[in-house]
């Protein structure tokens, strides 16, 4: 069975996002533009579990995290236009499917955000680290970012489960 292919409407919160996470877009690509000729011809271009860099090449290597946080912009940008095709924890129906979907662009939305926001700082963090400014990402990083992206995915799949045990009692 085919699941149903449906228009979400789109909320003001969900606008918000979006254009959060345009201007972040914007600075990580502005970023680089700014600081290029002041970084010295070395800078970080990897970290260690504690924050510390521990990698590093060329100040040409800035470019990646850009392209990195734009590619994935542009991805799950892409991705919210098609919920339908989407893996979900419940079985898709014409019942739950505009819930399902609109909470499945939620994540995408809040998980992009995340994202581009994760990009923005670790390029910020090693431009700084190359002008001297900074000493790493820092210890909390790691731990915050994996409760950000685990603790986002753990609340949507709760969320869709309990749906569809809502749905259950309704037949």
């Amino acid at each position: 069975m085919s699941r149903p292919i449906l228009k979400i409407k789109t909320k003001k919160s969900d606008y918000l996002l979006e254009a959060i996470s345009a201007l972040a877009v914007i600075a990580l690509v502005a970023l680089p533009f700014i600081y290029y000729h002041q970084l010295p011809d070395e800078i970080p271009t990897h970290f260690n579990v504690r924050g510390e860099a521990d990698s590093f090449g060329s100040k040409i290597l800035i470019w990646v995290f850009t392209m990195i946080g734009v590619i994935l912009y542009l991805g799950l940008t892409y991705m919210n236009r098609i919920p339908h095709k989407f893996n979900y924890p419940v079985d898709i129906n014409q019942e739950n499917a505009y819930y399902q979907y609109k909470n499945a662009i939620k994540l995408i939305r809040t998980v992009k955000l995340f994202s581009v926001l994760v990009m923005l700082f670790i390029t910020y963090k090693s431009i700084t680290f190359g002008l001297e400014e900074s000493d790493g990402l820092g210890v909390y990083f790691l731990p915050f970012f994996l409760l950000l992206i685990f603790g986002t995915l753990a609340v949507y799949v709760i969320t869709a489960i309990r749906n569809k045990r809502i749905d259950d009692h309704l037949r």
